[in-house]
């Protein structure tokens, strides 16, 4: 391999979407990588909604006297990603359905792009259910859990 070839292998991998590149040639052995972007992703609030509802029949005097009837939220997904309900296959769950968390708790990951971002609680509460599956997709704004809200 000459050096004409080398710039033409390197000219075309760099125009290339591949990060790495070896090639073996007659004895010549070629080794090319690319530098990995590091994009930094916005920090957002995790949603959270009341799962309450009026019935029809009942007349709701104040949104204050619905706030205390209502503690039963969900705490939705930031963003796309992949779920995981502990840090490794090999350690438990973040959290299990009756655990109580306090505010800022971790109750599991989302990786997006490589980058893993954990997920507190933004309130202290019981868990009455996890809709998220380990290891599986979530969508943006997808109901990851249902809290119950408590004081302690």
């Amino acid at each position: 391999m000459d050096i004409k070839d080398i710039y033409e292998v390197w000219d075309r991998f760099e125009k290339s979407s591949l990060s790495e590149l070896k090639l073996s040639l007659s004895g010549d052995n070629l080794e090319l990588k690319k530098a990995m972007e590091v994009v930094s992703i916005e920090e957002r609030p995790i949603k959270v909604k009341s799962v309450c509802t009026a019935e029809s029949d009942l007349v709701i005097q104040s949104e204050k006297k619905e706030e205390q009837d209502c503690k039963y939220k969900e705490v939705k997904a930031p963003f796309v990603g992949t779920f995981y309900r502990s840090s490794s296959p090999e350690t438990k769950a973040f959290v299990s359905v009756g655990d109580i968390v306090k505010k800022g708790d971790i109750l599991g990951i989302i990786e997006a792009m490589k980058i893993m971002n954990e997920i507190a609680s933004p309130f202290t509460g019981k868990i009455v259910e996890i809709r998220a599956e380990d290891s599986k997709m979530i969508e943006y704004n997808q109901v990851l859990f249902v809290l119950e809200e408590t004081d302690v």
